[in-house]
C-alpha cells in the first residue's frame, strides 16, 4: 500500500481474517475500518502531507497499544501539518474539520486538560493568541451500549469563551463524525479526537476572543437530527491548545493513556 501514493480514500469492513493494515500513504485522507476484528497491527509510513483526515476504527477491539499509539501519532502528525498551512493562510488548503477514531477508554496524556464526564473548563494563558495559535483540539471518550446506529454518529462541542467587556461569553459550537458512522452497531468505549479549524478563524476574526481567559468546553452526542443519541455517554474528555510553531509532538510512547474495551 506504500506504493499507492494517491490513494486518498480507504475503506475495510467486517474483514474479520485482516490482521494487518500495511504502511498508510501520505495523501491518505479518508479511512473506514469497521468491524475487523482480528486487526492487531497498522504500519505508519509518513504523515507530511498537508491535508484533512477522518480516520475511524470502530469495532476493532483486537488493535494493540502500539498500534492505537501510532495511528493516533500519524494522525496528530498529520494535524500539525495541516494547521501549520492553515495558520500561515495557504489558500489551496479546505478548512475541514479532521477526525479521528478508535477504541479506547481514556484520554491520551498528551491532551494536557482533561477531566471526568461532558465537561471541562481550560484556563488559558495572557498570551494564547500571539504564539503561533492553530486552534483547539478536543478528545472524548464515548461509552456506547450495543445499539445500531441508522442514521450517523456526531458529537457536538460547545465552548463558552470568558471574555472581558459586557459582553462576557461567547460561543463556538463544532461538530465530529458525521453520517459515516450510520448504519453500524456500535459498542463500548471509543476515543474520538477532533480539530476544527473554524476555532482558529473565529479567534482570527474576533478580537475579544484572543483576550479570553477560559474556556469550557462541553460535548454532546448526537444523531445527524441534532437529536440525544440513544445508548451513548461521554464518560471523560480532554483538550490541548495548538501551537503551528511546534517542530514535532511528544513521544506517545509515554503520553498514550490506554485501551479498555
Amino acid at each position: 500500500m506504500k506504493g499507492l501514493s494517491q490513494l486518498q480514500q480507504l475503506s475495510v469492513k467486517n474483514c474479520r481474517r485482516l490482521v494487518t493494515l500495511p504502511e498508510l500513504p501520505t495523501m491518505l485522507s479518508k479511512l473506514e475500518a469497521d468491524n475487523c476484528q482480528s486487526l492487531a497491527r497498522v504500519s505508519i509510513y509518513s504523515a507530511d502531507h498537508m491535508n484533512s483526515f477522518d480516520f475511524s476504527f470502530t469495532n476493532c477491539f483486537s488493535l494493540d497499544k502500539i498500534a492505537c499509539k501510532n495511528i493516533l501519532a500519524y494522525a496528530l502528525l498529520k494535524l500539525q501539518h495541516y494547521s501549520k498551512g492553515l495558520r500561515n493562510q495557504m489558500s489551496f488548503l479546505p478548512a475541514v474539520e479532521s477526525t479521528f477514531c478508535c477504541p479506547g477508554g481514556k484520554v491520551p496524556e498528551w491532551f494536557n486538560h482533561h477531566s471526568s464526564g461532558h465537561s471541562l473548563v481550560m484556563q488559558l494563558p495572557s498570551n494564547w493568541t500571539s504564539d503561533g495559535f492553530a486552534g483547539l483540539t478536543i478528545c472524548a471518550v464515548l461509552a456506547f451500549e450495543e445499539h445500531f446506529y441508522e442514521s450517523g454518529v456526531q458529537l457536538k462541542c460547545t465552548f463558552h469563551f470568558s471574555t472581558q467587556g459586557p459582553d462576557s461569553q461567547a460561543l463556538h459550537h463544532c461538530y465530529f463524525g458525521g453520517s459515516a458512522y450510520g448504519g453500524k452497531f456500535l459498542q463500548s468505549n471509543h476515543l474520538l479526537f477532533g480539530y476544527d479549524p473554524s476555532i482558529l478563524k473565529a479567534v482570527i476574526r474576533n478580537q475579544l476572543l484572543g483576550k479570553s481567559k477560559q474556556v469550557d468546553i462541553r460535548f454532546y452526542p448526537e444523531d445527524m437530527n441534532e437529536d440525544p443519541l440513544p445508548g451513548c455517554n461521554v464518560i471523560a474528555c480532554g483538550a490541548r491548545l495548538l501551537c503551528a510553531q511546534e517542530e514535532k509532538y511528544l513521544d506517545f510512547s509515554s503520553h498514550y493513556g490506554g485501551t479498555s474495551a
